[in-house]
């Protein structure tokens, strides 16, 4: 896209949604910090496919709007971001233990989504923008020299107890290239 802007034009790259999709696995009550993702044994991080077009790319994060499919949900969330696959804890509903030491040359940091919301029946949602005070937006990534994907853990700050087993969490992070 060109604009013509003033006298000379300017090259704008539009943003881009990328999503990550997990069915929880929800093997029990969530405590205070515990990891949610597919698996209470074998767990993977999310992972967001093809955030840039290059590898070894960069841009920003402006948003992430996280979807459950369980109504009535409230905890906070955290998602700690990756140039490449942890090796933190990655099992559901075990305690998070990330960014391991092992992790630290790869580690992005970290970005704090606000509580869920669930209006009426339906999922639950939440939205961290530039405007949320605590979010840590816009955040700055660099992707791996051989890679255009980044790699999440996400973590609930408060524990909860109505959650589904095999309910989808959609993670959605608005990308800006820079």
């Amino acid at each position: 896209m060109t604009t013509g802007i003033g006298e000379g034009s300017a090259s704008i790259s539009p943003a881009k949604v990328v999503s990550s999709t997990q069915a929880v696995a929800a093997a029990g009550d969530y405590g205070v910090n515990d990891v949610i993702c597919n698996n209470a044994t074998t767990g993977i991080p999310w992972n967001f496919a093809d955030v840039v077009k290059y590898v070894g790319g960069h841009g920003y994060i402006t948003e992430v709007q996280v979807t459950v499919e369980t109504t009535a949900q409230a905890h906070r969330l955290t998602l700690f971001l990756f140039s490449e696959t942890p090796s933190s804890e990655l099992d559901d509903n075990v305690t998070n233990t990330g960014p391991a030491d092992a992790d630290r040359g790869f580690y992005l940091g970290k970005i704090d989504i606000p509580a869920l919301e669930s209006l009426g029946v339906g999922n639950s949602d939440a939205i961290a923008t530039l405007t949320s005070p605590t979010a840590g937006l816009p955040f700055h990534f660099t992707c791996a020299a051989a890679d255009t994907d980044l790699y999440g853990i996400l973590v609930t700050r408060d524990a909860f107890t109505n959650e589904t087993a095999t309910d989808d969490y959609v993670i959605s992070l608005t990308i800006e290239p820079d």
